[in-house]
C-alpha cells in the first residue's frame, strides 16, 4: 500500500511538473507587464489602462503560482496586487519597493521546479515561519526569496496553531507591541511544539521575556530594529548550526570496558567517535580525523594522557582542541595536574552517561562559540576584525594580480562616550544597529563591510580610489546626521561620525598597514575637535580617469531604464551609453575618460556593433582590468563562440531575468 501511495504521489507530482512547464512562458509574459508597469511608475507614466492590468496580471499570478507550490510566489504576487490596487496611494516612492518585489516574484518563478514525488526524497527548501503583527511580513517573503527559504506570515495571536500546519523549520517570533504576558505565553506553548530553532525579537528588553527565551530554548532577544534579511541570515545560521551539531570525536584509552562504554555513549548522542586503544597512532588518527574535541584516559601504558594533552597543547594546530580527560578513584593526584596540563574538563569513572554527554556538549558548544567569535558582531551582524581582513587581504591580492585599487576606510562615531553616558547603553546599541544598516545600503553587495570593536568600523572597497571613497562617505555622514535616535525618557538624539581614508598601493602594501594610514588621517584630521572629520591619506585631488562600477551599452531604453534601476538599488555606480561609437570614444585612446570595472555589452549597437567593440577594448588591453558579460537576442553558436574569443568574461542571451544578470554581474566582480 505504502508503495502504490507513493507511486501514486510521484504521477501526480510528475503530471503538475508537465503543466507548470506548459504555463511557465505565460506566467513569466504576466511578470513582463507587472515590470512594465513599476518602469513606467518610475517615470511617472503609469496610466490607468496599465495599472488595471498590471492589478489583474498579479491577481492571476496569486492565484496561480500558488497550486504549483510557489508560495512565495503567490505571496509576493498578492502584495503587487494589493500595491496596483491602490490607485490613490500609488506613486513613485513605491516603485523601488515594487521593482525589487517583482525581480524577486521573477526569480522565484525562473527557479528549476522538481516533481513532488521526486522531492518527496531529496531535501526540500527550508521553511521560516513568522509570527509577526508588525507589517513586515511582505519584506520577509522578499528577503526569503532571495535566500532561498520558503516563508510564511502568520498573526502572532494563534502562532502555536500555525506551527501545526506549516512544520517549519525555523520559526521567527516578532514581538512588537504585544504584552509580556501574551508573548510569554506564547514561547512557552511553541517549546513543546517547534522541531527547529525559534528566534524572538523585542522592543523592550523585559526580564520576564529573556527568561522565557531561555526556559523555552529560543534564541534572543535580537532587537526589533534588525532588518528581515539580517533576522533570516540567523534562522539559516541557527538551522545549519543545528543540522551540523553532529561532532567527531577522538576517544583514547587502554581499557577495553571503558573505551567501549564511552563510545556507545556518545554514538547514542548522535556523535561520530573514532576510538583507539594504543597512543601508537594518535597522532596519525589525529591528522587523518581532525576531531572536534578529544577524550583522554589518564594511563595509556608508554605515555600518560597528561603527556599527549601537553603536547596537544604545545602544537598550534591542535592548541585550541577542546580535551576532556578521564580518571578512576585511585587515579585522583592525576586530576590536578590535567587541569594544569591544559585539559578542559574531568570527568570521573565510572562514568554516568548523561554526566558524560553534559559535559561533552558543553565543550563543542564551547568550541563553538568561541570559534564564531569574531567572525560577526553580536549586535549588527557584520563581520569582526579577523573575517574582515582575510576578506580584505584577498582584495589586495587580487588588486596586486591586476593593478587595481583596494581603499580602507575606518570609521567611528563621534562623542561615543558621552552618547552613552548621556542616553544609556541601550539607546547608544539601537543607533549603532542603525548605522550598521546605513554603511550597508550606501556601500556596494560586495565591499567588505566589518567591525572591529565597539566604535570601529571598517570598510574596503576593490577598484576604488581615495576619492571615490570619499564621495560614499560624505553620503553616509549625511545618511547619519539626517536621522534621530530615541532616549529615555521621551527624548532623542543625533550622531555623527568621522572617518579616515588610505588607499593600496600609495598608503600601504597590506591590511595592517592600511589600517595604520587610515586611523593616522582620521586622527588627525579629528585634532581640531571637530565633529564629521574627514581625513584621506592620500590626495583625493589627483588627476584620475572618470570611473564606474558597471557601464551599460545598450540602445534599448525600456531594458535600459530596468537595468540601471536594479543595478544603482545594489549600490553600483552606473553609467549608461546608447551606441557602440559613445563607448569607444569614453573606453579608448592614451588617456580615456572612464575606466569601468565591468561592462554590459548589447551586441547589435548602432554606429559600432558590440562584437566590434569587443575586439577594440581587446586590442587595448582594457579587458585586463575591465570584464564584459555580453548580451544578445540572437545566441547564435557562432556569436557566443566569437564573444569568447575576443575576451567576454561571460554571454547571457535576452530575454534575461534581472536577479540571474545581477547574480552574474556579482560574480564577475568577485572572480
Amino acid at each position: 500500500m505504502i508503495a502504490f501511495a507513493s507511486l501514486d504521489a510521484a504521477m501526480r507530482g510528475q503530471h503538475a511538473a508537465e503543466v507548470w512547464a506548459r504555463l511557465r512562458d505565460r506566467h513569466l509574459q504576466r511578470v513582463e507587464v507587472l515590470e512594465g508597469a513599476v518602469l513606467a511608475l518610475m517615470d511617472g507614466a503609469l496610466d490607468e489602462e496599465l495599472r488595471g492590468r498590471a492589478e489583474a496580471e498579479a491577481h492571476a499570478l496569486a492565484g496561480s503560482v500558488g497550486t504549483f507550490g510557489l508560495r512565495g510566489g503567490a505571496r509576493l504576487a498578492r502584495a503587487l496586487e494589493q500595491s496596483f490596487a491602490a490607485r490613490y496611494t500609488l506613486g513613485r516612492p513605491m516603485a523601488a519597493r515594487l521593482a525589487d518585489q517583482v525581480t524577486a516574484l521573477r526569480r522565484e518563478l525562473e527557479r528549476p521546479r522538481v516533481a513532488a514525488g521526486a522531492a518527496a526524497d531529496m531535501d526540500g527548501g527550508r521553511r521560516v515561519l513568522v509570527l509577526t503583527d508588525d507589517g513586515r511580513g511582505d519584506q520577509f517573503v522578499t528577503e526569503g526569496v532571495t535566500a532561498g527559504l520558503e516563508v510564511m506570515v502568520r498573526p502572532l495571536h494563534g502562532g502555536h496553531v500555525a506551527v501545526f500546519e506549516e512544520a517549519p523549520d525555523a520559526i521567527v517570533v516578532e514581538a512588537g507591541d504585544a504584552s509580556v504576558d501574551a508573548v510569554v505565553s506564547l514561547l512557552g506553548s511553541l517549546a513543546g511544539r517547534a522541531t527547529g530553532p525559534v528566534l524572538v525579537t523585542a522592543v523592550d528588553d523585559d526580564m520576564a521575556i529573556r527568561l522565557a527565551i531561555a526556559r523555552s530554548g529560543a534564541i534572543g532577544p535580537l532587537m526589533a530594529g534588525h532588518p528581515p534579511s539580517a533576522i533570516l541570515e540567523r534562522a539559516l545560521a541557527a538551522m545549519q548550526g543545528r543540522e551540523g551539531a553532529t561532532a567527531s570525536l577522538l576517544v583514547v584509552d587502554i581499557d577495553p570496558y571503558s573505551l567501549q562504554s564511552v563510545t556507545l555513549v556518545l554514538e547514542q548522542a548522535g556523535h561520530r567517535v573514532h576510538a583507539l586503544d594504543a597512543p601508537a597512532g594518535f597522532w596519525e588518527t589525529l591528522e587523518s580525523v581532525t576531531p572536534d574535541l578529544v577524550v583522554l584516559g589518564a594511563e595509556l601504558n608508554e605515555v600518560t594522557g597528561l603527556d599527549l594533552c601537553r603536547a596537544l597543547r604545545a602544537d598550534p594546530r591542535w592548541r585550541d582542541l577542546p580535551v576532556i580527560f578521564m580518571a578512576s578513584a585511585d587515579e585522583a593526584p592525576l586530576v590536578k595536574g590535567a587541569y594544569h596540563a591544559g585539559a578542559d574538563d574531568v570527568v570521573r569513572k565510572p562514568l554516568q552517561r548523561e554526566e558524560l554527554i553534559a559535559r561533552v556538549e558543553n565543550r563543542l558548544h564551547r568550541s563553538r562559540q568561541l570559534r564564531r567569535q569574531g567572525e560577526a558582531d553580536a549586535l549588527t551582524g557584520l563581520p569582526g576584525r579577523p573575517k574582515a581582513e582575510r576578506e580584505i587581504e584577498r582584495f589586495i591580492q587580487l588588486a596586486r594580480r591586476h593593478r587595481h585599487e583596494v581603499t580602507l576606510v575606518t570609521l567611528r562615531l563621534d562623542r561615543h562616550a558621552d552618547v552613552v553616558q548621556r542616553a544609556g547603553q541601550g539607546a547608544m546599541d539601537a543607533a549603532v544597529l542603525a548605522f550598521s544598516q546605513v554603511l550597508r545600503h550606501s556601500f556596494r553587495s560586495e565591499d567588505v563591510i566589518s567591525q572591529w570593536g565597539p566604535n570601529e568600523f571598517v570598510v574596503a572597497l576593490f577598484d576604488s580610489n581615495g576619492a571615490n571613497a570619499a564621495v560614499r562617505v560624505r553620503e553616509v555622514m549625511a545618511a547619519l546626521r539626517s536621522r534621530r535616535f530615541p532616549a529615555p525618557p521621551g527624548e532623542a538624539f543625533s550622531l555623527t561620525c568621522s572617518a579616515g581614508i588610505a588607499s593600496y598601493p600609495e598608503d600601504g602594501a597590506d591590511v595592517r598597514e592600511l589600517h595604520e594610514a587610515a586611523d593616522a588621517a582620521l586622527m588627525a584630521a579629528g585634532n581640531a575637535g571637530i565633529d564629521e572629520a574627514l581625513g584621506v591619506a592620500c590626495d583625493p585631488n589627483r588627476p584620475a580617469t572618470g570611473r564606474a562600477d558597471i557601464l551599460l551599452v545598450e540602445d534599448d531604453a525600456a531594458v535600459a531604464r530596468l537595468l540601471v534601476h536594479a543595478l544603482e538599488s545594489r549600490q553600483y555606480q552606473v553609467q549608461w551609453m546608447r551606441s557602440g561609437q559613445a563607448a569607444a570614444d569614453a573606453l579608448l585612446g592614451a588617456k580615456p575618460a572612464l575606466r569601468a570595472r565591468l561592462i554590459l555589452l548589447e551586441v547589435n549597437l548602432p554606429e559600432l556593433d558590440g562584437l566590434a567593440l569587443l575586439r577594440s577594448l581587446a586590442e587595448q588591453d582594457v579587458l585586463r582590468h575591465t570584464r564584459v558579460i555580453v548580451l544578445s537576442s540572437r545566441t547564435t553558436e557562432a556569436e557566443t563562440v566569437q564573444a569568447f574569443e575576443l575576451g567576454a568574461f561571460d554571454y547571457v542571451a535576452k530575454p534575461f531575468s534581472v536577479a540571474v544578470l545581477t547574480e552574474r554581474i556579482r560574480r564577475a566582480l568577485r572572480a
